[in-house]
């Protein structure tokens, strides 16, 4: 007897409310779906056959009802078995109706793959006919389900699932050939590929001078993922220069431990990178490079901090295909003055492009030039002096002034000095004739020495017009007004500004009109020896003083305060606890050193020029260098000049631990 569409729902029903919980149900729900178009099919043929029946019950004929069967399937079991095969069995009966199979199978009861493809023909016999297939490419320690599923053109029917377990199998490694990144001088990391095949699995390196070995890294989880898998571990203590072999082993507890091929790598040398003919804006990176018979190339990386951040530029340096350690070097420029680097050799393997990271090395460009640009003196209408400061540290230069009207109508550079190499700070001037009347000018000084160029801060002065017109006289009175020859006397003071001051002189009558700099001001307390005058609140630089009573004075140079400049340069060359710091300062002053780890000093300067200053590990961190043989410091280092406002910079040192002898 076939199986009809409502016995085969109710048994699904049964099996997944069984197995299933709430998945089952709904698994149900959907299989109701199906089996109710089906059904309201088999309804339509049993209405028509109904009706048929009526028809031909008036005639004396009675006609059944027809019904939809389905081939009646039966899973059966699983044989031979192993780590990526299996035979699945059943029987179907196609109950008189064209019937065909197939399996349905998966690691769980969603199934998800279904074999042979197409369904193989069951026939249209009324006996139960033998099913099977075999599964290839299963995934080894792999539970499967599966069931037998029968179908012809009413529908489908399934049998009950079963289920099977592939054999583990050995895992296995080098998916991917293992391959060594981050090469240092004392390190590197390992990788390679590990595929557990289903089974808990654990690895590790195996690494030392030969392919004997005699080290290895500490066992780690590689999980059970099927596939291949990436795996990695951290070599430190490596020594430099050194080639080393290392395979990746993996052991998931079938067939024993599992070792990939032997690969290789090679240590960086121990020579840190450095830099010669170092200027303020430039040097020339120098690293040493063993390619160990490999074609292989060369880069610089540098920076302010072992991030370093630039690379010299492509296409890279040949490093050759030698077994010798060898020199390469190359120029860079760009660089900030009075700067320490970071700089360390890269080296590529041209066939395999793996990278190996040279040891990290440090220099300190240059201090660029000092340019300080002082006030203007001797301002008429049409001539003034230009000044300023500069200290070349000891390298030979150029200087020079360049001069703009605030209006654009004048624009000028004065032609370039020569700079002494004498390391001290020198005044410098520059004349300037032919310029216009009633304009303000905007003053720097540029230096250049040492591939840098500097240029001071910007200082203004103004010519005033031709044509001096005095204040109108005071009201008639006895004394005279005018003066026959006024004359005011020098003025050694530095006045600030808004300050009031006392200007004295001879012959300056009762009255007059005073300027100063382009300013006319308001006088006080006016006698013939002198009179009083408030300063500008902007007041600045040296500014020429006249008056006229009646006949103009002769002119003195107001110079008004300027603070002391507090530009100052810092290096540091670091010896075991010790760091001593050259320290450059423009004048006398007060130099601070501080830092995380560091005893504070404390040191007074007196003249300008170069002075040194120890900065000391305090106990606790000359500790802390003692376990970890380097420690970083960043120093800050201020100066304070005498009557002015400090400034400070940080000055980056690595103290390493004495070597033991």
């Amino acid at each position: 007897m076939g199986t009809t569409v409502w016995q085969q729902l109710q048994r699904d029903r049964a099996k997944w409310s069984r197995g299933c919980g709430g998945i089952g149900a709904l698994a149900y729900a959907a299989r109701l779906l199906v089996v109710a178009a089906a059904g309201a099919l088999a309804l339509t043929f049993a209405v028509g056959s109904a009706r048929a029946a009526n028809a031909s019950a008036s005639a004396g004929v009675i006609r059944p009802f027809t019904t939809i069967v389905l081939p009646t399937v039966t899973t059966g079991g699983s044989s031979g078995v192993d780590s990526a095969d299996a035979t699945l069995a059943g029987t179907i009966n196609p109950d008189g109706v064209e019937a065909s199979y197939h399996f349905d199978y998966g690691t769980d009861e969603f199934y998800g793959n279904s074999s042979p493809q197409p369904d193989t023909d069951a026939g249209a016999g009324s006996a139960d006919v033998a099913a099977t297939t075999t599964l290839n490419g299963l995934l080894a320690n792999t539970t499967y389900h599966y069931r037998l599923v029968g179908a012809n053109a009413s529908g489908s029917s399934v049998g009950d699932d079963q289920t099977f377990t592939t054999a583990p199998t050995p895992a296995t490694v080098d998916g991917a050939p293992a391959n060594a990144t981050n090469i240092t001088a004392a390190g590197a990391m390992l990788n390679g590929t590990i595929n557990a095949q289903g089974s808990e699995v654990t690895y590790h390196f195996n690494y030392g001078t030969d392919n004997t070995y005699g080290s290895s890294t500490p066992d780690a989880d590689g999980g059970s993922a099927p596939g291949d898998q990436p795996v990695s571990a951290d070599l430190t203590g490596l020594a430099p220069n050194t080639t080393y072999h290392f395979q990746v082993v993996a052991d998931n507890g079938t067939g024993g431990a599992q070792a990939g091929a032997d690969q290789t790598f090679t240590t960086a040398p121990a020579t840190a990178a450095g830099a010669t003919d170092v200027t303020a804006a430039g040097a020339t990176l120098v690293g040493t490079v063993n390619p160990h018979g490999a074609d292989a190339t060369l880069h610089f990386d540098y920076g302010a901090t072992t991030a370093y951040g630039t690379s010299t530029p492509t296409p890279e340096l040949d490093a050759g295909s030698g077994s010798a350690d060898t020199i390469v070097s190359t120029p860079v420029t760009g660089l900030t003055p009075d700067t320490t680097y970071h700089v360390r050799a890269v080296s590529t393997d041209v066939l395999t492009g793996a990278a190996t990271l040279g040891v990290d090395g440090t220099f300190t460009t240059a201090p660029g030039p000092l340019a300080i640009t002082g006030d203007t003196t001797g301002v008429t209408p049409d001539h003034a002096t230009v000044n300023g400061t500069l200290n070349t540290f000891g390298v030979g230069g150029a200087y020079r002034f360049a001069v703009v009207s605030t209006t654009g109508t004048y624009d000028a550079m004065t032609g370039e000095q020569p700079a002494p190499a004498g390391g001290a700070v020198l005044a410098v001037s520059a004349a300037l004739p032919d310029l216009p009347p009633g304009n303000t000018f905007r003053v720097r000084l540029q230096v250049m020495s040492n591939g840098a160029t500097t240029t001071g801060a910007e200082t203004t002065f103004s010519t005033p017009r031709r044509s001096f017109t005095p204040s109108a006289p005071p009201p008639t009175s006895a004394s005279p007004y005018g003066c026959a020859a006024p004359r005011l006397d020098a003025y050694d003071a530095h006045p600030k500004p808004g300050d009031t001051i006392r200007i004295s002189g001879s012959d300056l009558g009762v009255s007059g009109a005073v300027a100063l700099g382009a300013t006319s001001l308001t006088p006080t307390s006016w006698g013939t020896t002198g009179f009083s005058i408030t300063l500008p609140a902007d007041a600045s630089g040296t500014l020429a003083l006249t008056i006229n009573c009646g006949a103009a004075s002769n002119t003195v140079a107001i110079a008004i305060y300027q603070a002391p400049s507090n530009v100052f340069s810092a290096q540091a060359k670091t010896r075991s606890g010790t760091s001593t710091l050259s320290v450059r300062v423009p004048g006398p002053g007060t130099i601070t050193v501080r830092g995380s780890g560091i005893r504070a000093t404390t040191k007074h300067v007196a003249t300008a020029g170069a002075t040194t200053v120890k900065a000391t590990l305090s106990a606790k961190a000359a500790r802390s260098l003692k376990a970890h043989h380097r420690l970083a410091v960043a120093l800050k280092v201020g100066f304070t000049p005498t009557g002015g406002i400090g400034a400070s910079k940080t000055v980056q040192v690595i103290f390493k631990r004495k070597a033991a002898h």
